[in-house]
């Protein structure tokens, strides 16, 4: 849940800041696709729980909730995806969207 991790992240920093200290977040998110191309999740997670991960994708999630709240567009997630395809990686996806939110609250 990306709303909630944002969430708990600015709680950890305001913490850290208000009492000068540390502050630690533990946060469990789910890998649903194999981790590379010598990785190959099928011969250690059974079919069940590879489609449990998938549905659990924080990537896919966090487009919903983009959508949901009307802070992206179709076109401009089909441009983000093509993009980022060419980059072989969600970094990329992840920044795109970060940047593309930011142009609109300016």
């Amino acid at each position: 849940d990306i709303a909630a991790s944002i969430l708990a992240m600015q709680e950890a920093v305001d913490y850290a800041r208000i009492r000068s200290g540390p502050a630690l977040v533990r946060a469990s998110v789910t890998r649903p696709y194999s981790h590379s191309m010598s990785d190959d999740e099928k011969s250690y997670k059974s079919a069940a729980e590879r489609e449990d991960e998938a549905a659990r994708d924080p990537l896919q999630r966090c487009v919903e909730l983009l959508k949901r709240e009307s802070l992206v567009l179709d076109a401009e997630l089909a441009v983000l995806f093509r993009d980022s395809a060419r980059h072989d990686g969600t970094a990329s996806l992840t920044d795109d969207i970060n940047g593309r939110i930011g142009d609109r609250k300016t």
